[in-house]
């Protein structure tokens, strides 16, 4: 058993020796409601209700980590999420979710140091790798990247067929800029593939076309991906060479 386990085990016992009828599951059933609003995006209601269980559970850490999940994705409150994360770690130094999470709001080796973390962990999480491939992406450290990549599909535990998809599409970008065109585009057709209506598989597909000198099939693309709902992503990885189109008009 891990120390956390062990420690919640613990604190579980303390809790439930004075409030018998209490159970984990109990407040795991609040969090519940707190993340049905959260699906709603009425993120008022939920963190209500999760301020509400952390002031009855002040030593449980999922609930603070629940809370940050909702900041990170809200403007100008990132800062405040990595708060509740560091709130979270106190509590619990082996608690995973939590590096997991804060690597990803945080940018450049903070990020990385906390993903590395949570990998020492857990080392069986696919989520764990993805999210530190895509960080080293954005640090340009594009081999290291695809072995985090490819880490994560040989777990094969990724939580659903549309992050696996958007996986397959980080892996394309990542050998699109090492020149690795044919395995970059046979990549990215099974991100279409696995999830045909996700925009952005399109415009990587675009971003492939457009550096292989394909213009006509890269404007293909990239209007179809406005069909789905494309927003403007522009330039992405600070990829170079792609051809200027005016995205309003075209």
């Amino acid at each position: 058993m891990k120390k956390s386990a062990l420690l919640y085990a613990l604190i579980f016992t303390l809790f439930f020796s004075c409030q018998p009828k209490i159970t984990e599951s109990m407040i795991q059933d609040r969090l519940d409601e707190a993340r049905k609003y959260g699906l709603e995006k009425n993120y008022e209601m939920a963190f209500q209700i999760i301020d509400e269980v952390i002031t009855d559970y002040p030593d449980y850490p999922p609930s603070y980590v629940l809370r940050a999940s909702y900041m990170s994705i809200l403007p100008n409150q990132r800062l405040d999420a990595i708060n509740y994360l560091n709130k979270a770690i106190v509590i619990d130094p082996e608690y995973t979710t939590a590096y997991h999470l804060r690597g990803e709001i945080k940018s450049g080796l903070e990020g990385l140091n906390d993903l590395n973390t949570a990998i020492e962990l857990d080392s069986f999480d696919a989520g764990i790798f993805y999210s530190r491939g895509q960080l080293k992406n954005g640090l340009h450290n594009y081999y290291g990247a695809l072995d985090d990549f490819n880490k994560a599909l040989e777990l094969d535990n990724l939580r659903s067929i549309e992050i696996k998809s958007t996986l397959f599409g980080d892996i394309a970008l990542s050998k699109i800029q090492l020149f690795e065109y044919s395995e970059a585009l046979d990549d990215v057709n099974k991100a279409i593939q696995l999830n045909p209506s996700n925009p952005t598989n399109f415009y990587i597909r675009y971003i492939y076309y457009s550096k292989t000198g394909e213009l006509e099939l890269a404007m293909k693309d990239l209007n179809y991906a406005k069909m789905l709902g494309l927003q403007d992503y522009g330039d992405i990885l600070g990829m170079d060479s792609i051809p200027t189109f005016n995205y309003q008009n075209q």
